[in-house]
């Protein structure tokens, strides 16, 4: 078995010591994702905690151990993370926004360009 393949498996029995090996190891990456997907830096890097949370505890689904495989798949399990984050903070959104007009255009066009580039919703 590859690292990666041991990674993984190692993931999918929790253990701690292998979460961590594949949090270094694609912390970046997704970092990167994440960063285009929210207004801040402090809520993309929630947000990406957040996913990999959510990549831990569907981990054991994976079954493939090649490493495009398994980026392409934390990428989509961290893309649907914060869309549904957004869905469910829709009305805080415009809440938190609605005292400062820039803050509220960057946040009504950040989610109009996921709804369009994600869900094909125009």
């Amino acid at each position: 078995m590859d690292k990666h393949g041991e990674i993984i498996e190692g993931c999918k029995r929790n253990e701690r010591t292998y979460q961590e090996l594949f949090h270094r190891m694609y912390y970046a990456r997704l970092m990167v994702v994440s960063v285009r997907m929210a207004p801040t830096i402090d809520i993309a890097n929630d947000l990406l905690q957040d996913g990999f949370l959510k990549i831990f505890e569907k981990i054991s689904t994976l079954d493939n151990h090649n490493p495009s495989v398994i980026y392409s798949w934390s990428k989509k399990v961290l893309t649907n993370t914060i869309l549904d984050h957004y869905r469910r903070t829709k009305f805080e959104r415009k809440n938190v926004f609605s005292s400062d007009g820039e803050m509220k255009r960057i946040a009504t066009w950040k989610v109009r360009r996921l709804h369009q580039k994600y869900l094909w919703v125009h």
